[in-house]
């Protein structure tokens, strides 16, 4: 069975409000009931944001939180599930620069390399940077339990595990730059 869900963006006052809608399953059947819970977090994350004045936007490239803009993006390619959990994981980088002196307190290093990008260079910039998104996980999974959002620990420890796993191997390598 194929599920085929749109993003509308509907005007609410002077915002854009996402709404998430099932527009097809192949063969007119009902959507699995993983896919429901899945679809029904997702409204639930959506609201949250809302109150946040953020806007979630998904496309075909990486998630990622666009602060100045209020903008998450979320890779539509993804299973319900997984969107939801790289929401999660967004939504805790939100959590963390709500309050920017305690964020610079946390992770010391990435604050100081704002003002001097030289010490991007460094391994103790880089063990800042993994911090700062094992943090992420953490407070992306306390906001689920927060907000109703009953998560499946298994699964989720995984995919953070995966994505983790990348920020790993780039903050052990000789490399200097950001991964492409």
């Amino acid at each position: 069975m194929v599920l085929t869900f749109a993003i509308i963006c509907g005007m609410v006052g002077r915002t854009r409000k996402p709404i998430l809608k099932k527009t097809e399953t192949k063969s007119g059947a009902s959507m699995p009931a993983g896919q429901k819970k899945a679809f029904q977090d997702l409204k639930k994350m959506f609201s949250w944001l809302e109150n946040k004045g953020y806007e979630i936007i998904f496309h075909n490239d990486s998630d990622s939180v666009v602060f100045s803009d209020k903008k998450m993006f979320i890779d539509k390619r993804s299973s319900l599930e997984n969107q939801l959990y790289s929401a999660l994981h967004e939504c805790g980088h939100i959590l963390q620069h709500q309050n920017k002196p305690m964020y610079n307190k946390s992770f010391k290093y990435q604050h100081v390399a704002e003002n001097d990008r030289r010490k991007e260079r460094s391994y103790a910039y880089r063990i800042s940077v993994l911090e700062e998104e094992l943090d992420a996980w953490k407070r992306g999974k306390k906001l689920a339990k927060r907000i109703g959002i009953e998560i499946d620990e298994i699964k989720f420890e995984k995919y953070k595990a995966k994505y983790s796993m990348s920020y790993v191997d780039w903050a052990a390598s000789k490399e200097w730059d950001w991964p492409a």
